[in-house]
């Protein structure tokens, strides 16, 4: 494919079509349709997904709201707890989030979760951006199945410079707050196969959501 094609799709489909959307399903045809123009076959197959539209999601830092944005599948609720930074996740640093609301440095992977439930943790503040960049943007964030297993503490996610300014205020609670709706979605694969001369099968396989 000439570069000036690739160019053209990726123009084509530069806006928001997160897994699960009516905007990934026109992607999704959209690619489908580029297969066939280069005179591949190709098939849309839909899977089931987990999803979630947030309401409403707040922290409160000493009597002050936080701009935060709530994890979407985090479940939906209240809490007020102990505040703890926990730049580090060694079993010593674990051992005090029992009943705490944590503030990890890192995003949530399956591994970290499961370590802050099996120690107890009541809920977990993320953060990105850079504290030395303009932009206070917050990034929507997703506590996917494959790493909650189903089992769900509140969490949210903030910018670092408000990050920052919650480990320097030293609080000695937070409170977070989550409304949403959870529901069963559907996203979709694009298959393509391209008849080879041999009987091996080499696969490629990536994201466009």
């Amino acid at each position: 494919m000439e570069l000036k094609k690739i160019n053209r799709i990726l123009k084509d489909t530069d806006f928001i079509h997160t897994s699960g959307t009516a905007e990934e399903l026109k992607v999704a045809e959209y690619l489908k349709k580029c297969c066939e123009d280069l005179g591949v076959q190709a098939d849309i197959l839909p899977f089931p997904v987990d999803m979630a539209d947030v309401q409403s999601a707040s922290l409160t830092v000493k009597g002050k709201a936080v701009p935060c944005r709530g994890y979407k599948l985090c479940g939906s609720g209240e809490i007020e707890a102990p505040f703890l930074y926990l730049p580090n996740t060694d079993k010593a640093s674990l051992s005090k989030v029992n009943g705490r609301i944590v503030m990890i440095d890192t995003g949530m992977s399956h591994f970290l979760y499961q370590d802050l439930l099996a120690n107890g943790a009541a809920g977990f503040i993320t953060y990105d951006g850079n504290v030395s960049f303009a932009d206070e943007d917050i990034d929507a964030k997703e506590l996917r199945p494959y790493v909650s297993l189903g089992k769900k503490i509140p969490g949210v996610n903030v910018n670092a410079k408000y990050a920052k300014k919650i480990v320097e205020a030293a609080p000695e609670t937070v409170k977070i707050a989550v409304t949403q709706n959870e529901y069963a979605g559907e996203s979709r694969n694009v298959e393509a196969v391209i008849p080879g001369e041999t009987d091996q099968s080499i696969i490629l396989s990536a994201h466009y959501d």
